[in-house]
């Protein structure tokens, strides 16, 4: 992969834009390549990663307040 495009995919993950679709277009592909897959992917779990670290809190509380009710409803 050429390395200079990456300023290029930052700016169309930031904008909401179709990496795997400008990868390909790169090459005129028609289908996905891994790599594809791979580095759109790597930027997605970027933005979980820092939801998460915003947000951990409040997800955990989340969780317990579902393992709550499903040990209700287990005996249901």
């Amino acid at each position: 992969m050429d390395l200079t495009l990456m300023p290029k995919i930052k700016e169309l993950y930031n904008n909401g834009g179709n990496i795997i679709a400008f990868l390909k277009s790169q090459d005129d592909r028609k289908v996905n390549n891994i790599e594809d897959i791979i580095i759109s992917y790597d930027f997605q779990s970027g933005s979980y990663i820092k939801f998460v670290e915003e947000n951990g809190l409040h997800i955990n509380k989340d969780k317990m307040r579902f393992g709550r009710i499903k040990g209700m409803l287990q005996g249901v």
